[in-house]
């Protein structure tokens, strides 16, 4: 991983925006996808020509923009359309702002990325005081492909809330102006902008977020005694995932365990295997209702021939009530693209762990000795 600070506007600097042409002009990269607050004409025409060019190279773009404080005209997302193979907008009707500002241009082998504070506007990308970090990943490296993943799963979760997230298309962009999300334009009567922006509806919030913490309370005076406390709540009850944990069991690989195409890398395992994990976290619950408990955690994996230290994680999701599959399930991921393309149907793998609390992931061509079936737990005649 490659890190390095981008700043702006001093004209020593290489801003937002010349990193981003750049990245476009020489990364091979073959998708670049942007999420943002904002988005102007002003900062879109001064990425056109670098966007244009690595469209016609074959890449694809995408746009997930804010419309929060009217920082978005008519006139800016009509500029967009066409400039961008998928587009959409995301406003939360509570009153919460959409803030993110993330730059992410990847292929099968590497990624690069640019997260700080840059909207895409002529403010954002070159003229504003602006601070950011630009990553360069190999996605083979174990740490990057995980930081990569991270970024990804955030741009998924935020395409994934239909309460807050639509298609930016004219239909959408007539959405917009009849829920008055949109600003007037200006018609040279000498309003400021800040005028013409109306006052935030608030409805309904995105459901499944998180609140702030309260805030500290003030210290008392000096030479005063501080205020009586207040008995605090009571442990919160651990999730469904907490049990005794387990010393280790097997499994055997199916087709779509291995598949680099239907869920690359997801493992499903069978949910008796769940105490093995230990204490999961519980996620925010998704609109549809459902439920997800997750641990990422390093595993010692060996196959033979070689030992490596990788990033894995762990899923436990749990489906809506109204949802078309009921059963639960634990779903589970090495974060190495070289090794799961190694694996095969009918490998074994054995999941063991030591006196030190390392989980232990070993493939090997058979189950355990004695062992029959598809999976079981170690030392154990059947599942």
């Amino acid at each position: 991983m490659r890190v390095r600070v981008v700043t702006q506007p001093f004209k020593a600097d290489d801003g937002s925006g010349d990193a981003l042409a750049a990245a476009l002009a020489t990364g091979g990269y073959a998708r670049l996808d942007v999420v943002v607050a904002w988005a102007k004409v002003s900062g879109l025409s001064r990425v056109e020509v670098a966007l244009k060019a690595f469209r016609g190279n074959g890449g694809k773009a995408s746009l997930l923009v804010g419309v929060d404080a009217h920082g978005s005209t008519k006139a800016d997302l009509l500029r967009a359309l066409p400039m961008f193979d998928e587009a959409w907008f995301y406003y939360d009707p509570g009153e919460r702002t959409f803030h993110p500002k993330l730059y992410l241009a990847s292929n099968e082998d590497g990624a690069w990325a640019l997260v700080g504070s840059s909207n895409l506007t002529a403010g954002g990308l070159f003229t504003n005081y602006e601070l950011g970090v630009e990553l360069k990943l190999t996605l083979a490296l174990p740490d990057d492909e995980v930081a990569y993943r991270e970024l990804v799963n955030y741009r998924e979760r935020l395409l994934a809330t239909p309460a807050a997230c639509r298609v930016l298309d004219e239909e959408g962009i007539a959405w917009l102006e009849e829920k008055g999300l949109l600003p007037p334009p200006d018609n040279g009567d000498g309003a400021s902008d800040k005028a013409r922006r109306p006052t935030k509806t608030i409805g309904p919030a995105v459901p499944g977020l998180r609140s702030a913490p309260p805030a500290p309370k003030p210290p008392a005076p000096v030479g005063q005694p501080p205020p009586a406390t207040v008995p605090g709540p009571a442990p919160k009850a651990p999730s469904p995932t907490a049990s005794p944990v387990q010393p280790g069991f097997w499994k055997l690989l199916s087709a779509n365990d291995v598949s680099l195409s239907s869920s690359p890398g997801q493992m499903i395992v069978p949910i008796r295997f769940l105490p093995f994990f230990g204490e999961l976290v519980e996620q925010p619950t998704t609109v549809s209702g459902a439920k997800q408990y997750e641990r990422l955690f390093p595993v010692s994996y060996s196959d033979g021939n070689t030992v490596k230290t990788l990033k894995a994680r762990v899923i436990h999701y749990v489906p809506g009530k109204d949802h078309a599959r009921s059963n639960a399930e634990v779903r589970f991921t090495l974060h190495n693209r070289d090794i799961l393309k190694t694996l095969e149907k009918g490998d074994v793998l054995v999941f063991t762990r030591g006196s030190d609390d390392v989980v232990g992931v070993r493939r090997q061509a058979t189950p355990p000795v004695g062992a029959a079936g598809r999976w079981g737990w170690l030392g154990r005649s059947s599942p």
